[in-house]
């Protein structure tokens, strides 16, 4: 299945300054065999179009010619935003690691009273979603802030399994 999710570019992270040329067209010819794909009669038989039910939300490009090259520009420049889970900008590392940004308490390295909890401090990404690793990284951060360990008891009944 191919898709794509477009969104109002103002409440997303996503600049159209982030995307070159090559990534436009590389978006259009996804678009493209999307347009092809809905014109087959397999498509056609469960109602496929080739309309765009979103076109009339998106009044920054309704004065562009549609399904045109500019529109569909204008609409990746405008509507568009990334499913990508950002990770591993601020690596966690020893005290002795120099590509390390905070340390394994997650304390920003050389600034007092900071501490960095979400998935930045992964040193890779990983392999499926970050959403539990990340809750995982503030579980422990909350115990490091109030000076706990609240799987003691976990870490006990499991050590001799």
């Amino acid at each position: 299945m191919l898709f794509l999710l477009f969104r109002d570019n103002s409440s997303s992270g996503l600049s159209p300054s982030m995307w070159s040329h090559l990534q436009y067209q590389l978006f259009r010819s996804g678009i493209q065999e999307m347009l092809r794909l809905s014109n087959t009669t397999a498509f056609r038989s469960v109602g496929a179009s080739l309309s765009d039910p979103y076109q009339e939300y998106y009044p920054s490009c309704n004065s562009l010619p549609y399904p045109s090259e500019e529109y569909w520009i204008c609409r990746l420049k405008h509507y568009m935003n990334t499913l990508f889970h950002p990770t591993s900008t601020c690596r966690i590392g020893k005290n002795n690691d120099d590509t390390a940004v905070v340390d394994p308490q997650l304390r920003v390295k050389g600034i007092s009273n900071l501490r960095v909890v979400d998935a930045s401090v992964m040193r890779h990404v990983t392999s499926g979603n970050t959403n539990a690793p990340t809750i995982m990284i503030a579980e422990k951060a909350a115990d490091l802030i109030r000076g706990i360990d609240s799987v003691i008891d976990i870490r006990k009944k499991t050590l001799n399994l």
